[in-house]
């Protein structure tokens, strides 16, 4: 229903602009509507009509719309006509109101539209051709005396000196230029008032500048959007009144429009009450007649909100763009997590089977290398009970002799001590592994403990100790140890030995792929150093002189996942580990220093005792 109020109101508007235009126009004139009634007419047409006159403003009264269909089916065909294809009609026809002439009658029929550009009835406009025509009887005696009245005039003029005459001859071609001009002013005003009065229909903001951008025009949407009226605004320097906001320098638009003729994009005006609003605004440029610019014409539609959309949608976009940042950090760290957890549980479930292995296999050494100084012992004295018997009964008998001889008794005394000595070493050894074995697997993840770094490092490279030795194609690996003097360090032990083996295990790795790669290379080395650094950190180094590694790599090195051994070789989760247990666990610092062919160096540094 408002939507319907809203488009009566905006015709009657429109309505009411054409019947004042009607009413103060000179000739005879009448504005009808889609039903051929009367809206409003001239005083001429009136009065040439003979219609009466109701009201102040001079309007014909309903009943007089009776006289319209006895001008003919011809003059009826135009209205129609009019009304259907929007656009002008003329005819000549003759007058149906004064039967005693033969007078002919000018009818031009314009339509008029409302607001929507719907036509909404037709203004009409008569004008008489043969004016004066017709009495026929008068028309001898007026032509009589016009010649005899022109005959005396023409005697007069020869009277008249020469110069008289030219100067008359100048003034009536001035007067007829006068005429001309302000018959064509005139025309041009009309005009003028008929499109002012289209562009306050209007929408958009219109508004007409001159060349020093004052405005000269200023349309009924400009006074909607800016709240300032028409008479405020005429004559303002239009950006210092508006308060423009310009995306570039003023003088470079200027010089666009002036080469181009045109010039749109977007602006910041200023409204009365001091918001500020973005319009997009198109700018042409208007010439007079001799082609030189005259004035600007400038259009300007409030994009207020649309930009307020775009803001807000961007910002909205910012705000997702965020959360899938925060998410896929979240993600990141999820993925770590259970990197991980998968790996400390592989970690656990390894240390236990270690432990219960290290634990079988000791009571048995155990009881092997208890006994070892007892046989020992016994061995000594039967070799001493030998050399008796030998020394007191040099000639043994023949069956004796024969069994010496047989189980080669001088090799054996010999070999004897050799061999006993050789497995009291073998079961040291085996007793050193497993001890390295029991302290490498501890799992004791819920306390720290004061611990002996250079311990958890011997431990490691004792379980590691297979793969220095040359075997086949694969290189022997050269240890360097350069230990300093370092605290006893409370700390995770299992973990730390985790990142022991996980760095050492890298670099035997990388020595034995150079070694593949250059047959003709026979320096592998890996060196550890380890020292207190003045900030009271314990720092120890792990390097090598493998091929090194190129930079991009190196910003990888810790992601999880990521690795550069073949498929079925790598997890990729080593190194990845070996941060989040130097960082996170201990509060210390991993750093790697690479370089390509000379070889890679990672540093750990850990404070001594646990940082809250």
């Amino acid at each position: 229903m408002e939507s319907i109020q809203a488009n009566a109101d905006s015709r009657c508007s429109c309505r009411e602009q054409f019947c004042r235009f009607v009413r103060s126009l000179p000739i005879p004139a009448a504005l009808l509507d889609e039903q051929m009634s009367y809206l409003a007419v001239s005083r001429s047409w009136t009065r040439d009509l003979y219609l009466r006159e109701s009201g102040d403003e001079g309007d014909p009264t309903r009943d007089d719309e009776e006289d319209l269909p006895d001008f003919g089916a011809q003059w009826q065909e135009m209205y129609k006509s009019c009304l259907e294809s929007g656009q002008e009609q003329c005819e000549l026809i003759p007058d149906p109101h004064d039967e005693e002439t033969t007078d002919w009658v000018r009818w031009q029929m314009q339509p008029w539209f409302d607001e929507r550009g719907n036509v909404r009835g037709v203004v009409v406009y008569r004008e008489v051709l043969n004016p004066g025509m017709g009495d026929r009887c008068a028309l001898p005696s007026f032509r009589d005396n016009a010649n005899a009245a022109y005959s005396s005039l023409l005697r007069l003029y020869k009277e008249l000196d020469k110069r008289f005459q030219e100067r008359n001859r100048q003034l009536q071609q001035t007067n007829s230029r006068l005429h001309d001009e302000i018959r064509a002013h005139e025309q041009d005003q009309i005009a003028l008032r008929r499109h002012a009065q289209m562009l306050d229909l209007a929408n958009d903001t219109i508004m007409i500048l001159d060349l020093n951008y004052r405005i000269v025009y200023w349309n009924h949407g400009a006074e909607r959007l800016y709240k300032w009226t028409r008479t405020e605004a005429l004559s303002q320097p239009v950006h210092d009144f508006l308060k423009t906001e310009f995306p570039y320098p003023p003088e470079q638009i200027k010089r666009t429009l002036l080469d181009r003729g045109y010039w749109q994009g977007e602006l910041v005006h200023s409204k009365r009450d001091g918001s500020r609003i973005v319009v997009e605004s198109r700018w042409t440029l208007q010439y007079d007649d001799d082609g030189n610019p005259s004035a600007i014409l400038e259009i300007n539609h409030d994009i207020s909100d649309r930009k307020d959309a775009e803001a807000a949608l961007r910002e909205s976009e910012a705000r997702l763009r965020e959360k899938n940042r925060q998410l896929k950090h979240t993600l990141e760290e999820l993925k770590n997590t259970q990197a991980q957890l998968i790996q400390t549980e592989k970690m656990s479930s390894l240390g236990q089977l270690v432990a219960g292995v290290a634990h079988e296999i000791n009571n048995p050494v155990n009881f092997i290398y208890g006994n070892l100084n007892h046989t020992k012992q016994y061995m000594e004295d039967l070799l001493k009970t030998i050399e008796l018997y030998q020394k007191y009964y040099p000639e043994p008998i023949a069956e004796i002799e024969e069994l010496a001889d047989d189980i080669d008794l001088y090799f054996i005394l010999k070999d004897l001590p050799k061999m006993l000595a050789s497995m009291q070493v073998g079961a040291e050894r085996i007793r050193e592994i497993v001890r390295s074995l029991r302290n490498f697997s501890r799992s004791d993840r819920a306390e720290c403990q004061v611990v002996d770094l250079h311990e958890g490092i011997e431990n490691t490279l004792l379980l590691l100790k297979h793969r220095f030795k040359s075997k086949g194609n694969s290189c022997k690996i050269e240890i360097i140890k350069e230990y300093g003097k370092l605290p006893l360090v409370e700390c995770y032990a299992g973990q730390m030995n985790q990142v022991f083996m996980n760095i050492l295990g890298n670099a035997i790795d990388a020595l034995e792929e150079l070694a593949e790669s250059d047959s003709e290379r026979h320096s592998f080395k890996i060196w550890i150093r380890t020292q207190m650094l003045d900030d009271n950190r314990v720092e120890i180094r792990i390097g090598d002189n493998a091929g090194g590694i190129d930079e991009k790599t190196k910003n990888k090195l810790f992601d999880p996942f990521f690795t550069t051994k073949p498929p079925g070789k790598g997890t990729g989760l080593g190194l990845a580990i070996s941060y989040q247990i130097v960082v996170e666990r201990h509060g210390g610092q991993l750093e790697c220093i690479s370089e390509q062919g000379k070889g890679t160096e990672f540093v750990i540094s850990i404070p001594p005792y646990p940082q809250d």
